[in-house]
């Protein structure tokens, strides 16, 4: 698949600046979870639709944006306000998913160690920096690259 080149991005390369884009980083994200999902023998459809979802109401919301204060527009304001709200609802589901997927992912790796209601802050940490995404991209992409190389070397 063609989003599965975004896990290949590499962490200091320039081309980083792309998943910024809110459609693409959503893109990121379904390639992130199915690449991942996939490795874990998980079903993804849930998951896969839901992003699909969001990928079309961030590109919507991102076309509506410099109509949102017009007065063409102004009849639809409660029904763009409520666009967002589900934006927000399904990105909110996306990252819990996802956060859930990547730490199961990581434990699966590093079986031998036990895992307490303390490392419970590994959930916490994983959702905050899917949420605060511009600032630690590029961290991330590091690990979303070895997630990738390590999937790819049990292939072959």
């Amino acid at each position: 698949m063609k989003i599965y080149s975004l896990l290949d991005i590499k962490y200091n390369s320039w081309k980083l600046l792309i998943i910024l884009i809110p459609p693409i980083y959503s893109l990121w994200l379904l390639a992130i979870g199915k690449r991942l999902s996939e490795k874990l023998k998980k079903s993804d459809r849930i998951f896969t639709l839901i992003t699909i979802l969001f990928f079309g109401l961030n590109t919507a919301l991102i076309i509506l944006w410099p109509f949102y204060d017009l007065s063409i527009l102004r009849d639809f304001k409660s029904e763009i306000t409520i666009l967002f709200k589900i934006y927000f609802f399904l990105y909110l589901i996306i990252i819990s998913i996802l956060t859930n997927i990547t730490i199961k992912y990581e434990r699966l790796k590093l079986s031998e160690r036990f895992y307490s209601i303390i490392n419970f802050g590994d959930y916490i940490k994983r959702f905050f920096t899917f949420i605060y995404y511009p600032f630690f991209i590029w961290t991330y992409q590091k690990i979303v690259n070895n997630y990738n190389e390590d999937i790819i070397k049990t292939r072959h």
